[in-house]
């Protein structure tokens, strides 16, 4: 392992960092291209719901992602660019950070470089274009591992406040900080140091008061996020061994290369310098813990394979940090080669004519998606309550309409409650027409029987039929026995234990949870 002196920058001409600098540009451009070319998603779509609407939470996550996309909705205005200006930035910031901290831990610069770019190449990482509740957990969850790993290396109140900041907003963006939380937990007994456990406490302060404004905002809105997560969400998996041979297959995906022979060796004692190796170790427990939590989790209950990407960073510094510089060589080799067959697909799928997905089950969703314009083209643009039986898909219209009308939830939707609860308010829709978008004819959700009458127009676009149903005269009466307080009964009925501040589903709608 080559080790430089501790002075990162000392050459910002050095041929290395003008090579980052060209790097760093292409993967930005690359995804910027990767954004333009895929419209929006159902997910995005409605994170810019909830951006148009900044709250304390929402009904399935807490709010940082809404956060994070209000302020880029807001100066650059409704197109899909402007959505995921965060997450296009995940990959670059991660690189630059990554590099920083490598050359800060005395590594030689073109060790920091070629690891830097095995980062880059990763496919999990540069594909990661989209936007998700994951995004701010993972920019959270760097920034917190920069910030701890340069705190243990040289303490400074300026990192600490960094590292408090980072774990506050990681507690406002997804319940899995709680791993990133236990990581830290165990680094900071392995490292075991007065100072880094000064940071501890600090951090720990900031997570509880972070902690306790989430908890807050649910008392005084009906605890939606926290019935959602962990009352109303408890699926069993019955299919446990293919979850988990799909979580490993998708750890190998990303950790390409761990099929490298040498990199066995890594997990054995280290000659480096001390502060390397207590950098080393902190990094192998910021990935290797979470990824053992979630194998074991995967035994009893679903877990998205998504949840690991905040781990990708940790782990590659890990090895960036550990490895020789002949495994990292081997290791570019292997990533170059990953990102090339990730690559050649990705520009198969985009050459592909669109009538390729014709015969595929998918073809009605991407569609919806691709060709919103012109479903929005069949309804009419009068003052009737619009609305879908689907609230993915009732985003993406609200999203395209170019009349910027606020698509409501028509009916009980699936097996759980979502944000569009808290956002129409049925009781001002008495005697109000109606224009709802379906996939499937009106018959099958029973929809005629709150209207006073009602019709249904059927469409084509590209081949796939949809379907327009209009009622006049809503029957909101019938509509909140019927639909509306069995879903809300449903969805918010909370444990006796569970004591709430204020509910405005319980004012609105006269009901008691």
């Amino acid at each position: 392992m080559t080790l430089a002196p501790h002075t990162p920058y000392r050459s910002l001409w050095h041929n290395e960092h003008r090579k980052f600098l060209l790097l760093l540009g292409a993967v930005i451009l690359f995804r910027v291209v990767l954004a333009l070319l895929l419209p929006i998603t159902g997910d995005e779509a409605y994170f810019v719901v909830w951006a148009k609407q900044l709250a304390g939470s929402y009904y399935d996550h807490p709010p940082a992602v809404s956060w994070l996309i209000a302020p880029f909705w807001n100066l650059f205005g409704n197109s899909a660019l402007a959505v995921r200006l965060s997450s296009i930035a995940l990959v670059p910031v991660t690189m630059m950070l990554a590099y920083d901290l490598m050359l800060r831990l005395g590594l030689d610069v073109r060790r920091a470089y070629t690891a830097t770019l095995i980062v880059a190449l990763q496919p999990l990482l540069w594909l990661s274009f989209l936007v998700t509740t994951d995004t701010p957990l993972y920019l959270s969850s760097v920034f917190f591992v920069y910030f701890v790993v340069r705190y243990i290396q040289a303490p400074s109140m300026l990192l600490l406040l960094g590292a408090v900041v980072a774990m506050m907003v990681a507690v406002q963006s997804k319940y899995f900080f709680v791993f990133l939380c236990l990581s830290y937990f165990v680094a900071t007994v392995l490292v075991n140091k007065r100072q880094v456990w000064q940071l501890f406490a600090a951090v720990t302060a900031g997570a509880m008061v972070s902690g306790a404004l989430h908890l807050w905002w649910n008392a005084e809105h009906c605890y939606p996020t926290i019935l959602f997560n962990f009352i109303n969400r408890q699926q069993v998996n019955d299919h446990w061994p293919d979850t988990m041979i799909s979580f490993w297959l998708m750890f190998l995906w990303i950790a390409i290369p761990l099929l490298h022979r040498s990199t066995l060796a890594l997990f054995r004692a280290s000659d480096a310098p001390p502060q390397v190796r207590a950098a080393s170790r902190t990094l192998l427990v910021f990935w290797l813990l979470p990824f053992a939590a979630f194998l074991f989790i995967a035994i009893g209950r679903l877990v998205g394979l998504h949840y690991i990407v905040p781990l990708v960073l940790c782990f590659f510094l890990w090895l960036g940090v550990r490895a020789s510089d002949k495994v990292l060589g081997s290791v570019l080799k292997l990533s170059i080669w990953s990102s090339a067959v990730h690559l050649a697909c990705i520009v198969a799928l985009i050459l592909l004519p669109f009538s390729f997905w014709e015969s595929n089950r998918f073809y009605r969703g991407i569609v919806t998606h691709f060709k919103t314009a012109e479903i929005l083209k069949q309804f009419d643009q009068g003052d009737a309550v619009v609305a879908a039986v689907n609230y993915s898909i009732g985003a993406v219209l609200e999203f395209h309409d170019t009349e910027q009308r606020s698509w409501s939830v028509w009916g009980g939707g699936n097996f759980q409650g979502r944000q569009d609860d808290f956002v129409t308010d049925w009781t001002a829709y008495r005697g109000r027409d109606f224009q709802v978008f379906s996939y499937e004819p009106m018959a099958q959700h029973d929809f005629a029987r709150y209207f006073a009458a009602s019709s249904e127009y059927p469409f084509q676009v590209a081949g796939v039929t949809f379907y327009r149903w209009q009622g006049t005269g809503f029957d909101y009466e019938l509509y909140r026995t019927e639909v509306l307080l069995p879903n809300l009964l449903k969805n918010y009925r909370r444990p006796a234990w569970l004591k709430s501040l204020a509910c405005p589903l319980e004012t609105r709608y006269q009901v008691a949870f």
